[in-house]
């Protein structure tokens, strides 16, 4: 009999692994490089992005996150897990502040946000596990 494990699982553990690890002072080389190689991670981080109210604004590239489907999603993934990580410029606007003065934003890619994010989704558990004790 055999069992499959689903992404979300796989994704799950390592994200406890990344927890204890980090309580335990050891190296997070391999578990990082795990949860970027997840799908699960990459599909979770586009469904996090979808739902910022921020989301549809068009970027350098003119993209906006109501054009990628499923399969887009796969191949990003894909060049990230077989080619890496090359980030884009990001498109800087200013915007009102509160003290009348513009401030700059910086906009990145989709690719670029998805990257960030699943870097965050994996890096949090390492630095809560590290501020709680403040």
């Amino acid at each position: 009999m055999s069992t499959t494990v689903s992404l979300e699982t796989k994704l799950s553990r390592t994200l406890d692994k990344i927890q204890y690890r980090s309580s335990n002072g050891y190296s997070l080389k391999r578990e990082l490089q795990q949860g970027m190689n997840n799908f699960y991670n990459t599909l979770t981080a586009f469904n996090r992005i979808a739902t910022n109210k921020g989301a549809g604004t068009p970027v350098v590239d003119n993209e906006t996150i109501d054009g990628i489907n499923l399969g887009k999603l796969e191949r990003y993934h894909q060049e990230y897990v077989n080619n890496g990580y090359n980030p884009k410029p990001v498109k800087r606007i200013l915007i009102p502040s509160d003290n009348k003065r513009n401030r700059p934003l910086g906009l990145p890619t989709i690719k670029d946000r998805l990257i960030q994010k699943c870097l965050e989704q994996l890096l949090t558990p390492y630095f809560e596990n590290i501020f709680s004790a403040w």
